[in-house]
Parts: C-alpha cells; structure tokens; sequence
C-alpha cells in the first residue's frame, strides 16, 4: 500500500443577494446575508398590499448552525402589528461576536398570523408521503426542507428521506435491518442517530447523512459477544451512553461515545451488579449514574470517562431499588434518599459529593422514597414524603447546603389523604406549585407556595371531584403555568387543560374542551407549550382506548375557541412517543388512514409560519490556533468520498503547542485537502520542506487473505499516546470497523518503533492513514484535540 495524505478550496467571502421571499397569508419574510463582522440581522416583513385593519403576527427565531446564545441573541414571540396603511415591517437580531467563528452558519426568521381573537391561522396542511406505510419513526434537517424517516417494509426497515415540497420521491439512506427505534436528528451536523443491525446481525447506532455524502457510521462496537441492549442521549446531543451485556450473564458494561465521532468510545463501568441495571444522565450532560435494582447507591461517573465510577457511598443502601437523583446544577453534588443499612427501615434525604471530598449531609429525615426536584439556582430543594399508607405526602423544602431545617409548604395533610399527582417549581425559582386536598378531604386544589415556605400557599383552582393534577408546565411566562387535570392516572381517563396565573390574580382559563359531567369523555395525550409562543398545542380525543385525536392549538391567555390544527377528516397517531414532532414550519404528526392497519400511516405537516434563513457569513479572517491533518479529496484519490481534513468536515484539529510529530508543527485557519501531505504550510514527507509528520513505515503494509504485521517509527517531540487508522476499504474516510490500528499506545519523546496489524480482507493499492498524537489518548479519526 502506499499511504498519502489532503479536498476543495474554502469557497471565499461573497456577499450574497437578498434571499428567496416566502410568502404567507399576503405577507412575505426576507433577510440579507451578512458578514460575522457585522452587529446585527434584519428581517423585512412585508405585505402584499396596505392592511385596510390591524393584523398581528409573531415572530421569533429558530437555530440553524447558528446556535442563540452563542452566534445571535434570539428573539422569542415577538408581536408585530400592522396599523392600516402600512405595508412593511423589520426586525433587527442581534449578532454576538465571535471572531473564531470559522464557517458559515445561518439562523431562521419566521413568521405566524393570528386572529383578532389569538387564534393561530393554519396555512396549509400536507401529506408528506405518496404512499402509506408503517412508520417507526420521522424528523426533519435543520433547514425544515428535508424528512427522514423509518419505514418498516415486512423483513426490514429502511430509512429514507424526501423533500417537503414532494419535489421527488424517496430516497433510501440506509437499511436498518429488522429494528425498530427513534430517529433523532442532530442538527448541528444534519445527521440521523438511529439503531440498526450491522453485518454480524446485532444492533448497533449509526450515525446516517440526511444528504446521503457517506454510507451509515458505526458509532458503537457490538457484537454476539456482547450485543447492545440500551442506549441514551445526553441533553445537548453531544454523547450517547450505551449498555451491552454479555449473553446468559448479569455482567454489563457502560460505554459512552460522542455522536460526531470525534473520539473512540470509552468504558465508563464493568461488572456483575444484578439484573435490569439502569443509568441516568445529568441535566447538562456531565454525569452518569449507573445502579442496580439492589439496594447500594449508585455509580457516578463523568461521561467522557476522564476519571473512574465512583460509588456514592459504600456505607449506605438505597431507599428503593432504583433512587431518583437529582444532580446540583454546578454538578458537584447528588441528592437522593438512603438508609444507614437493611436493618435500619427509615430513609431520609442526603447530599453527597460526586467526588467524594465532602462526608454525606443529612438534610431531612424520615423521608421514605421521595424524589427531590432542585431549584435552578441550586439553593434549595423542594421533596414529598413518600412512606406509603404510613404517612401523607406532605410537600417540604429545605436548603441544598442543610444550612436549616425542611420548612413545610403547606398545613398537613394529615388523615385527608390523597397522591400527591405532581408538582413544579416556577421557571423564576420564586414559587412551587402542587395540587393537595389539606383543605378538603373530598376534593383536590391546586396550590402556589413560596419556596422557602414563608407565606400561606395560594389556592388557583379547586378541582372537579374525583380531579387530581397529573402534569404541570412552565411558559415563558413564570407567572403563568399550563396544567392538566385527570379524573384518575393514566392516558385514557378523562382530562381537562387549564392556564392560571400563579400569583392568584385570576381565576384558571380552560384552554381544552370541558367535561361536563362523568359519563363524558375527553383526553389530552399529547401537552405541549408551543416553543417561544404564548400558546399550548395538544391532541384530543373522545373515543377512549383508540389513541387517536385531532390537533389543536390554544392562546394560553384562554378566552377563545382552540384552533384545530390537523384536517377535520383525518386523525392523529398518539401511540408514538415521536408521533406529534414541532418543526421550524408548525408541528409534523403521524396519522391512522382508513385502514387502521399497522401499515396504514402517513405522514402530515400542519404548516402555521413562513420561514427564510440569515446567512452569516465567514469573512476568512481568524484567529490560527490549531494543525490541522491533510488527506487527499476524491478528486484526488479516485475513492467514494473526500476525507475528512476541512473544517466544515469536522476534520483532525489539534491546538498548536509543544507537542508534536516529526520536526515541527504550523497552524492553520482550515485543513487543505491535496493528493501529497504537507499541503498546509511546512511540506510533508513527500513535498520539500520540514517533516512535520513524524511518520515512517519501516516495513510493507500487505493486504492479505490473513492478518498480517506491519511495523511503524513514530517520532514525537514528547510523551503522548497515539491513536491511528488506514483507510483499509478505499473508500475516502477511517470510519469503517477495523480501520483504527492503534488504540492510544504511548510514546516517549524521540524515535518511537509501533507494530500493528493489517486484518483479513484488506484492499490492495494506495490509500492514507492518519496519525494522531495527544496527551490524552482516545482520540477519532476526526474532531479537535486540545494538544498534539
């Protein structure tokens, strides 16, 4: 084999022209692209002609590669009137400077219409396949343009994509074998995350395209051995933590693994705890906890692996089988309930230091199987009692630094009884808000409660007997909450959707259909807050236990009709977790046609805004920090694809520094694909300049019917560890299984001599390998490293 190494120039700045005007109800919505040197966005709303009345829109924004906080300041439910005469309207964003910004990105505009009533104006709707099917599961790319979506066909599921617009047909990205799971769609990177079946027949995650540029990647490594048997993802879609398990056996390993693929998975835990383990991950993505269905504590663990699971403690025992934990929002501390030993019955409330610098801290006692819910600001932790039939399930709260006494939020309950359905602390931290029968053992009443219990709770409603609340929101109103109510737990009993302000000023707003009486029926499967919008979107349906409904949409501020959002003939598919997906356009649902088989289902978009794109673009002037891989492009190379070296391909990056391989080390503001290494500034082995690879095979790498060796020499300008792949397959990326040869081997400072072996079945010819060198070790073939 012979082993080159770098793909298409940067395209340069170039001011595009105003984009494309989308037109909604006699209103178009445009916006200029900009530089990133520039301080702000405009959007120009303008109708088609001069309003003869007032009509109101809202406009907001929707991340695209740019992300709000980060690259623009977004702008939620903005209310734009046009008075009678005008004709057009702008609304500036603010862009946030970021002078390593490094690649153009692009945000959303968009815009709804409402009635003089608040009610939300349907565009259109549209079916969004030319034919049924049994659909597993559907989402859209980041530009709202694209659906992808997984369609079982009788032996196998296939993912495919199509244009919203119906534009083609569909397009197959991959064929998922027979498994059935959730699509999630990372848009920072406009790849599906799903599961499928690879070669040997186990499950596995890939990482799949919407643009169908690379076949599937394998994100995971099952096998027969040890097959994948669960999986989860972190909040900010970064990592996936995944559980195997070895056949006939109790022994499980936890690994985590970041979706870009920019490193190797890491084992986070090992061994033989029990069956049915379970693991949570933090609300930031930091942490994982891993615990059996025994009664020891959990296993806490960052989830990139930098440092060993650490029990909690191995001095208490779990108040239950599976204890809740609730993590401190600067992630330094978990609370959950434990008891001094088997023996000892009564469990109460603890905090415990993740890394174990601090002794647990009692903060209340005698608490039972409470599940405690933290503030945002992490001073105080508001927690029921849970003891069974033993006790009632008071609702306290208590410092998370145990510096006081639990206070009580309420009277006792005493013998009124009662479950305690559900409770929610304000978005402002201010205020908690539960539901509670310690006025009236017969009927059920939705309290506000100053946190630190301070002042008498606050009566908003009192229920409808036999009503409990069972589900309770937050809008970006903090004053003003969205619940449920429910005649008994469970999805197919009669339910109610209400808005109330939680000062007490008003009385609560029906936002759903009322139940008159018991004999009528009403269910609400799906609850949502509609997103930076002042209304709540939810299914109804009157014929239980078929789990179809209609869509509605509703002002949260009450007082009108609810808009029915899907078409008044069809109905919508409730069974599936990801039936009902918001989209930058309205909301995408599955729906049951006439034959009410599992094959009969399609696909519907209910379109409430227009929507264009501001382009930010990147003006080429940076900030060099990083040395960047070189490999060459398919152009070059004659493979399928273009290996990953630019930025925009998330290619190999390391900051510039002291450590480094061959004579010396550049920085630059993007990879530079070219069919010889060296391509980036300083020359490579086969261009003249300095080595700064480091890179010799001292003998020849054979692609064989049988594993062969092959010996490298690796120079380093210090200790490292290095992590290595050759493209065996030629096929323009080091993604495939087998391709990476060297797992993190240390290496000294100077001439460094590494075997590895070529597997089976390689292809012959030339092809590039890369080499990577850092302090840390388990590095990817692609992403940035701090050093090396």
């Amino acid at each position: 084999m012979k082993f080159d190494s770098p793909k298409q120039q940067r395209r340069k700045l170039a001011l595009q022209r105003l984009e494309h005007r989308h037109v909604l109800s006699g209103i178009s919505i445009s916006a200029a692209s900009v530089s990133e040197t520039e301080s702000h966005v405009v959007f120009t709303l303008e109708l088609d002609e001069a309003a003869s009345e007032i009509r109101r829109y809202s406009f907001d924004t929707v991340d695209g590669t740019a992300m709000a906080g980060n690259h623009y300041v977004p702008v939620d439910d903005l209310l734009i009137e046009f008075q009678p005469g005008e004709v057009t309207k702008t609304v500036e964003v603010e862009l946030i400077d970021d002078a390593i910004r490094n690649l153009d990105r692009e945000f959303y505009g968009r815009v709804q219409q409402f009635d003089d009533f608040g009610r939300a104006i349907v565009v259109s709707n549209q079916t969004l396949l030319p034919a049924d099917g049994s659909i597993f599961g559907f989402d859209f790319d980041r530009s709202g343009k694209t659906l992808v979506y997984s369609l079982f066909t009788g032996l196998t599921t296939k993912l495919l994509r199509i244009p919203v617009d119906g534009s083609s047909q569909p397009t197959e990205l991959a064929d998922l074998g027979f498994v059935v799971g959730n699509i999630i769609t990372n848009r920072a990177t406009n790849d599906v995350i799903l599961a499928g079946q690879n070669d040997l027949g186990t499950s596995e995650l890939f990482r799949v395209p919407i643009d169908g540029s690379r076949d599937p990647i394998a994100l995971t490594h099952s096998s027969p051995q040890a097959p994948l048997v669960s999986y989860r993802f972190d909040p900010s879609l970064t990592h996936i933590v995944y559980q195997m398990r070895v056949p006939g056996s109790t022994e499980v390993a936890l690994f985590s693994v970041r979706i870009d693929g920019s490193r190797s998975p890491v084992k986070l835990f090992q061994g033989d705890i029990g069956n049915y383990p379970t693991y949570e991950i933090s609300p930031d993505g930091s942490f994982v906890s891993f615990q059996a269905n025994t009664y020891p504590l959990p296993f806490i663990m960052p989830i990139d692996g930098s440092t060993p699971a650490k029990q909690l403690s191995e001095e208490f025992l779990g108040a239950s089988t599976h204890s809740r934990i609730e993590y401190s929002p600067d992630g330094q501390f978990v609370y959950l309930a434990a008891r001094e030993s088997l023996d000892v019955r009564q469990s109460n409330l603890y905090r415990f230091s993740i890394d174990g610098s601090q002794p647990p801290l009692m903060l209340a006692s005698n608490v039972g199987i409470t599940k405690p819910v933290i503030s945002k600001d992490g001073s105080r932790l508001v927690f029921n009692i849970d003891r069974g039939v033993e006790a009632p399930p008071d609702l306290f709260s208590v410092l998370s630094d145990g510096s006081e006494p639990p206070v009580a939020l309420h009277p006792s309950i005493g013998d009124n009884g009662g479950a305690l359905g559900a409770f929610m602390i304000s978005s402002d931290d201010q205020r908690v808000i539960f539901p509670s029968k310690f006025e009236d053992p017969s009927n059920y009443a939705l309290y506000a409660s100053k946190i630190d219990g301070t002042e008498a709770p606050i009566k908003l409603a009192t229920l409808q007997a036999p009503f409990n609340v069972d589900l309770i929101l937050p809008t970006d109103d903090p004053d003003t909450i969205v619940y449920r109510t429910n005649r008994s737990f469970g999805n197919d009993a009669p339910q109610e959707v209400y808005s109330v302000d939680v000062l007490g000023n008003s009385a609560p707003k029906l936002l759903s259909f009322e139940v008159p009486d018991n004999t009528s029926y009403d269910n609400y499967f799906h609850v949502n807050v509609h997103t930076g919008s002042n209304s709540v979107v939810y299914t109804s349906h009157r014929d239980p236990g078929n789990k179809r409904a209609q869509l509605f949409q509703a002002p949260i501020n009450g007082g009108t009709t609810p808009t029915l959002l899907s078409q008044p003939d069809i109905y919508v598919h409730t069974v599936s977790s990801r039936g009902i997906v918001e989209t930058i356009h309205g909301y995408a649902y599955e729906i049951k046609t006439d034959g009410g088989n599992l094959k009969d289902q399609n696909l519907v978009s209910t379109k409430l805004f227009e929507f264009t794109p501001a382009n930010i673009i990147d003006d080429d002037i940076n900030v060099v920090v990083d040395d960047y891989g070189d490999a060459p492009s398919a152009a070059d190379s004659g493979f399928r694809y273009d290996y990953p070296v630019t930025l925009e391909d998330n290619g190999s990056r390391h900051t510039v520094g002291d450590l480094f391989l061959g004579a010396g080390v550049d920085a630059e503001s993007d990879g530079q694909p070219y069919r010889e290494a060296g391509a980036d500034g300083l020359g490579g082995d086969e261009l003249s300049g300095i080595d700064d690879t480091g890179i010799i095979f001292l003998t020849d790498v054979v692609a064989s019917s049988s594993d062969t060796i092959a010996s490298v020499n690796i120079k380093s300008s210090g200790v490292g560890l290095i992590d290595a792949w050759i493209d065996l397959n030629r096929d323009g990326d080091w993604f495939d299984l087998g391709e990476k040869i060297l797992h993190s081997i240390p290496v000294d400072a100077g001439d460094n001599r590494v075997s590895f072996t070529i597997p089976a079945g390689s292809q012959s010819g030339g092809t590039a390998a890369r080499f990577r060198l850092s302090s840390t070790g388990g590095l990817g073939s692609v992403g940035h490293a701090s050093d090396g």
